[in-house]
């Protein structure tokens, strides 16, 4: 293999090395703050909403608000569950497409090969996308859900 080739393969390879730890780190960055944070604020909601149990005055005022936010972060958790998925997929398929890049480079480019990284790398751009958005589903979600938390406890 002349140089050039060499050089265009070892990057190809060490592309496909960082697309694949990329599928492991998806799972865990800022993922786990936004779960971490949405599980506690679900817990303070249900103690609150355990708590208002013995004062049925207060509970009338601030269960709707209570719940409405305790809802909002579960929906945080299961928007970070599916931004997780995205996240996967997408890395996935930016592999895929590297190691169809390898082939090309180790035998000649086919017209097969190129339309399968094309395919590929079609693919990991709709699921980056998706990734993003449910992500900033999930941290918009996570943000409303404290706040309306937070009003809860300054209001009543």
């Amino acid at each position: 293999m002349n140089p050039k080739k060499q050089l265009k393969y070892n990057n190809l390879k060490e592309r496909q090395k960082l697309s694949w730890e990329g599928m492991f780190y998806s799972t865990q960055r800022m993922d786990l703050l936004i779960i971490t944070i949405s599980g506690g604020g679900i817990y303070a909601a249900l103690e609150v909403l355990k708590y208002l149990q013995d004062y049925p005055l207060l509970l009338c005022k601030s269960t709707v608000l209570i719940k409405a936010a305790g809802i909002l972060l579960l929906f945080s958790i299961i928007a970070n569950f599916i931004s997780q998925y995205f996240g996967h997929k997408s890395n996935r398929e930016d592999w895929l497409m590297t190691d169809c890049e390898l082939e090309g480079v180790l035998k000649k480019k086919t017209p097969e090969i190129k339309a399968s990284i094309k395919a590929h790398d079609k693919k990991a751009e709709k699921f980056t996308k998706l990734t993003r958005y449910t992500n900033n589903t999930s941290m918009i979600l996570m943000i409303v859900g404290l706040l309306a938390l937070l009003l809860v406890f300054l209001i009543f």
